[in-house]
């Protein structure tokens, strides 16, 4: 498979971040201006627009972009259902964690974990839990088990203030 001008572009712009975010953004102006459709490039500038510039509504767009270009470009998922979450739309990252499952190469524990950050944030914590445990047994590998376990940890820590609180 050759490489397109686009992926060139991308991939200089995966290099760039995040030390570098102007030229990062540069290049992906490049690789989009050469494949409009390039869902990698969508999702790393909806990236850089959500971490680094806090700018919601453009990430929002970006992440929407890369998905029309490629539905199943799993990374564009779990950015933009943690972006709803952060936006407290918690009904529509259900919908996209729902649909999100269904694709073959998704990571079925990161959408768990998903699905347990959306109950932490409604102060359903037995629940997250419940659903924590479940995607550490479909973990494969370690990264992703240790982001559970993070998860898990902030959780039982908020159910100890919130015990504390209600005393």
């Amino acid at each position: 498979m050759e490489i397109t001008l686009a992926d060139q572009y991308y991939l200089k712009a995966v290099a760039s971040y995040p030390w570098q975010i102007d030229e990062a953004l540069e290049n992906l102006n490049y690789a989009l201006s050469y494949e409009e459709e390039h869902a990698q490039a969508w999702c790393l500038q909806g990236e850089i627009h959500m971490y680094s510039l806090k700018n919601y509504k453009k990430a929002e767009i970006s992440f929407n972009n890369a998905l029309r270009s490629d539905l199943n470009y799993v990374d564009s998922y779990k950015h933009l259902i943690l972006l709803k979450i952060w936006m407290g739309q918690h009904a529509k990252a259900f919908e996209l964690i729902d649909y999100a499952s269904n694709i073959e190469v998704m990571n079925q524990a990161t959408m768990l974990g998903l699905k347990a950050m959306i109950f932490e944030v409604q102060g359903r914590f037995k629940a997250a839990q419940k659903i924590l445990i479940k995607a550490r047994l479909l973990s494969l590998d370690y990264d992703t088990i240790d982001w559970l376990k993070n998860i898990s940890k902030r959780i039982k820590d908020k159910q100890k203030m919130h015990k504390k609180a209600i005393k």
